[in-house]
């Protein structure tokens, strides 16, 4: 049987980027009912910041607040709004989970379990994440303090898978990527979720082409990326039996999306004003 996908890999709290996607995804629709939409995770933090309103008990009014990033929290919301459209036009699609969401996840269990979370996050500063660990503050100031959206958050991204796999066109999707050496399927929890050299790096041969994000193309070497086929203007990883889609657009690059139809492979690049560029055909 024929794979048909739209992948879209780290969008990272990027509005308009993910405004362009839901646009792209429903024009993909409408040519072909059956293609299967697929996220790779990491929906969230490092997102845009900006203003945003917000009903203050203390001030009995509207306030508008900046927050530096309430990106992560639009893209959540129109993520609920996407899933809720999937539903209703029953459009075959997936939302895999990556770190930052399994992060957010544990994030959440501790402030259910009593704790003064944004404090414990404060305290970590001094560590070696501590990039991190802001971004996870910013993200969270972004719900302004509305938990119970919080928790529907949670339970969206715990209720996401690690891994897709197609084994009929042997196609593994995953958010980091798996263990060298074994069946794909084979891999521990931690590993699909925060796995970098081992996986992309690995001399052999995968069993199926692993198609993922999580490394942002900029943050490889010159020697990986020759070992990798990372060329321009793709800025892609392409190896016979792995892709690497994720662009690092938080840092404003275009967003990488990979179309497959009929064993045919485009991408199409978002820019960050959320403009769709045309579909370039790959070689693999």
């Amino acid at each position: 049987m024929k794979a048909d996908y739209l992948i879209i890999p780290d969008i990272h709290g990027q509005v308009k980027q993910f405004d362009a996607v839901v646009q792209l995804i429903k024009e993909s629709i409408q040519k072909d009912r059956n293609i299967h939409i697929l996220f790779l995770g990491d929906y969230i933090d490092r997102g845009e910041g900006g203003n945003f309103k917000h009903y203050s008990k203390r001030f009995k009014k509207e306030v508008e607040i900046y927050y530096e990033d309430i990106g992560s929290r639009l893209v959540i919301e129109r993520l609920f709004d996407l899933k809720d459209y999937f539903d209703e036009h029953n459009i075959t699609h997936t939302f895999l989970r990556g770190n930052h969401e399994q992060e957010f996840i544990r994030n959440i269990q501790i402030a259910e379990s009593g704790n003064n979370l944004i404090a414990i996050l404060e305290s970590k500063m001094n560590d070696l994440n501590r990039k991190t660990y802001q971004e996870m503050i910013y993200t969270l100031k972004g719900f302004t303090q509305e938990f119970d959206l919080m928790k529907k958050t949670k339970t969206f991204f715990e209720s996401m898978p690690l891994y897709m796999y197609d084994r009929e066109n042997e196609l593994f999707f995953v958010h980091a990527g798996v263990e060298p050496g074994i069946s794909p399927d084979g891999s521990g929890n931690d590993t699909y979720l925060w796995i970098r050299e081992k996986f992309y790096m690995y001399t052999g041969t995968y069993p199926a082409r692993i198609i993922f994000g999580h490394t942002p193309i900029g943050s490889l070497n010159e020697d990986e990326k020759s070992f990798l086929n990372v060329c321009e203007p793709e800025n892609i990883i392409l190896k016979e039996d792995r892709i690497g889609l994720d662009s690092g657009n938080y840092q404003r690059h275009p967003l990488n999306v990979l179309r497959i139809k009929d064993r045919i492979y485009e991408l199409i690049k978002i820019d960050t004003h959320g403009v769709i560029a045309s579909a370039m055909p790959l070689n693999l």
